[in-house]
């Protein structure tokens, strides 16, 4: 398998001071990677001037609040010469204007030794209540354990990559940073291996490891660390195949074990329904809450797009009759 599979692509975002801290402060989930002849970035990136994104196909890496920021600053498509490609799970999020011109796109693994159980689990994440929280650790590792029986869960390696957020360590995310580490070792309940960086960057072959990526989707969609196990012959938790019914889908391998799977267009705008559903609205409702509590302890409503209007403008976009809204 080649060794440079991933490699890392200029950065030449024209970008806002907000959203090159925010890409900061995900890293190293933020690296760049590449995926010829589309173009893999941020586009919260380019919330200062989109021209630089003329004629091509945007892979949108952001989460879904740096993607909702970039629509609401950006409402009016009109003058737009791109393509967005949004991570699958967020397309119902696009707004009606945007529609005709963003596609989706998600991961798809391939390996053959697939009926082969791993050896190895590798759990990576940041240990930050804005990137998972602690609900979602644990349902993330009890359907984990569910594929597992007792005794193959116990022989299991557990390595886990869950670096802190030093630069933003108000007293809140410190007691979380402790309720993470100890809810992540209580979940596993086996001894388990902490890797750096470097080791795991340096690393071969993952071909015996099941890649567990412990995100909640809400400031990256799409992890340069995913793409660095899978192109090195791992396999991910919970990997999807693409949904192809809709519009054709078109394969973009990007490495011997991973390619993208895109759909060029979305569903017709005619017929739309909010996703800003009871659901969403309230787990949208409690991040905000942990957003609220972080910009009172620290600076990070300087840090990351969630300005005042942010709240309101989702009322106004996806919020309709009879559904509540935060």
């Amino acid at each position: 398998m080649e060794a440079n599979v991933i490699s890392k692509s200029s950065d030449t975002g024209l970008k806002t001071e907000p959203a090159r801290k925010l890409k900061n402060a995900v890293w190293p989930f933020s690296l760049p990677y590449l995926a010829w002849p589309l173009r893999c970035e941020f586009i919260s990136d380019f919330m200062d001037d989109f021209s630089a994104l003329d004629d091509t196909t945007i892979i949108a890496r952001d989460g879904l609040v740096p993607l909702l920021w970039f629509f609401r600053h950006y409402p009016d498509p009109a003058k737009v010469r791109f393509k967005i490609l949004v991570h699958a799970s967020m397309a119902d999020y696009v707004p009606e204007a945007w529609r005709p011109f963003t596609g989706s796109y998600k991961v798809e693994t391939q390996f053959p030794e697939a009926d082969v159980p791993p050896t190895e689990l590798l759990l990576c994440g940041l240990t930050w209540n804005l990137h998972c929280s602690l609900e979602s650790l644990e349902s993330r590792i009890a359907r984990l354990r569910a594929g597992f029986s007792p005794r193959e869960w116990t022989v299991l390696k557990k390595s886990v990559f869950v670096p802190l957020r030093t630069d933003i360590r108000p007293a809140g995310i410190v007691s979380f940073e402790t309720a993470f580490l100890m809810d992540l070792g209580r979940h596993l309940q086996t001894p388990v291996e902490a890797v750096d960086w470097y080791g795991l960057e340096a690393r071969d072959s993952f071909q015996d490891a099941l890649f567990v990526d412990l995100n909640d989707g809400w400031l990256c969609a799409d992890s340069y660390l995913r793409h660095l196990v899978l192109s090195r012959g791992g396999r991910e938790f919970a990997a999807v195949a693409a949904d192809t019914a809709g519009a054709p889908a078109e394969r973009l391998e990007l490495s011997q074990s991973h390619a993208l799977v895109i759909q060029r267009s979305l569903s017709p705008d005619a017929g739309w329904v909010s996703p800003w559903g009871p659901d969403f609205a309230r787990e949208y409702e409690d991040y905000y809450r942990r957003i609220q509590t972080l910009a009172r302890k620290s600076e990070s409503d300087d840090i990351f797009p969630w300005p005042p209007w942010f709240e309101g403008w989702c009322m106004t976009v996806y919020g309709k009759a009879g559904r509540h809204v935060p």
